[in-house]
């Protein structure tokens, strides 16, 4: 059958939009219409429309909203989603959502109380589409789970355990103008979102994912920014580009790359770590043995070591900008290796306090396997440590 021209509307299968009736049935209803169909879109007018179960949006059809808050325009569709055993959508092949906003009138934004929801939207199937959502207050954000070829776009909310997670997903996802802040909640609680993010959430995890393009993501205010995580299904090789987390304890949190691939690359990234003593813009892990590049990223912010580097694998840092780091006075290197092969080259180094202060720029503890530091330059006295020998080529630096 073909698909039918033009879009289907939920009113006509009895959703109501007033908050107040159970509108969970005329959804259904009307995404089964659309699929019986052969496909298609289930047009969604601006209201608030009250869900008490999940909704699957089967193959090929997309349910459309009005506007929301990332679109910034027209009156808003709303779902307050009641239901605490279920995601609330589920994506089939080509399965989309777009131009809605999701809220959780029941969750509790108070310590030791928050209500550990599943996932908002779960993607299961190739081609699925998440376009122009706002996630208010749920616990867990999006799942990408065996969703090759995905597409997550301009989407912003204030997660409060897990933003995105990808995993198991073979062929090429994009994700792009993704933000989580703690600006998105229900105004009434931004003491809460700003004491409860760093401490306990994650805006982006990546796990087994091959030939992931992400561009323009941002998070602010979590405990960590970006983590690259190993999976039973294996873990991420994919391209970052203009990436950020600002006021986030650990920005770039490694524990896995592809070690037979391309791995991560990271570029022009912006990282600011703060909020705990221990902050840093990039950790790898010692389980590390894959590759990782930044280039032409920047750290600032009063932080310690901008990068603490442990594992066997190879990590490249080239034409970055580090900015006012060992905030306790402590002699803190800014990079900080004790594992794998290290290759910095061309990078920046600078402190806007004590600029005289000899503290090292790099620190080749034990345990690292070989590492290649040139043509790097500081506004402070340039100062290396080396414990591992002949194992390192060091030169060309320059400090002032």
């Amino acid at each position: 059958m073909e698909p039918r021209a033009i879009p289907w509307d939920v009113k006509t299968f009895g959703a109501r939009g007033d908050g107040a009736r159970d509108d969970t049935a005329s959804f259904q209803a009307g995404l089964d219409a659309v699929a019986k169909n052969g496909g298609g879109t289930l047009s969604v007018p601006p209201g608030r429309y009250r869900i008490c179960g999940p909704l699957e949006v089967r193959a090929n059809v997309t349910l459309q909203g009005a506007g929301g808050a990332v679109n910034g325009w027209g009156e808003p569709t709303v779902f307050e989603v009641f239901d605490r055993e279920h995601p609330f959508l589920s994506l089939s092949n080509g399965g989309g959502v777009h131009n809605i906003d999701i809220v959780y009138p029941e969750q509790r934004l108070r310590a030791g109380e928050v209500v550990p929801y599943p996932y908002a939207i779960v993607a299961r199937g190739e081609n699925c589409h998440v376009v122009g959502v706002s996630l208010r207050n749920p616990y867990n954000g999006i799942c990408l789970d065996y969703a090759a070829r995905h597409l997550v776009r301009d989407v912003h909310g204030s997660p409060l355990n897990i933003g995105l997670f990808v995993n198991q997903c073979y062929d090429v996802g994009r994700v792009e103008n993704v933000h989580f802040w703690p600006f998105m909640g229900p105004e009434q609680n931004k003491d809460f979102y700003l004491d409860y993010l760093p401490h306990h959430a994650t805006a982006f995890v990546f796990g087994r994912t091959d030939w992931e393009y992400v561009f323009n993501t941002f998070c602010w205010g979590y405990k960590v920014g970006y983590h690259f995580a190993e999976t039973e299904q294996g873990s991420t090789n994919g391209n970052f580009v203009g990436i950020g987390a600002d006021a986030t304890e650990t920005c770039l949190l490694v524990d896995q790359a592809q070690p037979c691939t391309g791995g991560i690359l990271v570029t022009n990234g912006e990282f600011v770590p703060l909020m705990s003593p221990d902050c840093s813009a990039l950790v790898v892990r010692e389980t590390f043995r894959g590759y990782i590049s930044l280039v032409n990223c920047g750290v600032w912010g009063p932080h310690d070591s901008s990068a603490r580097i442990a594992g066997d694998g190879r990590v490249n840092i080239a034409s970055c900008n580090f900015i006012d780091w060992d905030k306790n006075l402590t002699d803190a290197p800014v990079i900080d290796c004790r594992g794998g092969v290290l290759t910095l080259n061309g990078n920046h180094f600078a402190r806007s306090q004590n600029k005289n202060r000899s503290t090292p720029q790099v620190a080749l503890r034990k345990g690292t396997r070989g590492a290649i530091v040139t043509g790097n330059f500081s506004d402070n006295p340039w100062r290396v440590i080396n414990e591992i020998g002949d194992s390192a080529q060091i030169g060309f630096n320059l400090g002032t």
